[in-house]
């Protein structure tokens, strides 16, 4: 059900993807994650930081206040579960697998999981 900008459906390469994959991949991981905040709402995980860019791992089981980055943008990507993007305006809902752009203008927002609990990476310029 993909499509480009074209408005054509997009041709998918599993088989392709799958040949390239590493199954019996077992190095240890390049990073460790650093868990970085544990509260009611659940915890937030340090994987990755460069001189470009930041990732984090939200794991959010109960409503959560994000405070905006009035410096840049934050991409947000829904792993696992189902969360909900709100602020002052609107909202919108994240189902495993789509991402959503947070604009650096946006002064804040609240995460909430739909059900049980959410599994987000957050990345952002450091």
């Amino acid at each position: 059900g993909r499509v480009g900008a074209d408005g054509q459906a997009r041709e998918l390469h599993i088989e392709q993807a799958a040949q390239v994959t590493r199954w019996d991949d077992t190095e240890t991981a390049k990073v460790t994650p650093r868990r970085t905040d544990h509260g009611d709402y659940g915890e937030t995980w340090e994987i990755y930081t460069s001189d470009y860019f930041r990732m984090e791992r939200l794991e959010v089981t109960a409503p959560v206040d994000i405070p905006g980055t009035p410096d840049t943008f934050q991409v947000l990507f829904c792993a696992d579960g189902e969360a909900a993007l709100q602020w002052d305006d609107g909202d919108v809902r994240l189902p495993a697998g789509t991402s959503c752009l947070v604009p650096a203008s946006l002064p804040g927002y609240a995460l909430r999981p739909v059900s049980g609990a959410a599994t987000l990476l957050k990345i952002t310029v450091p």
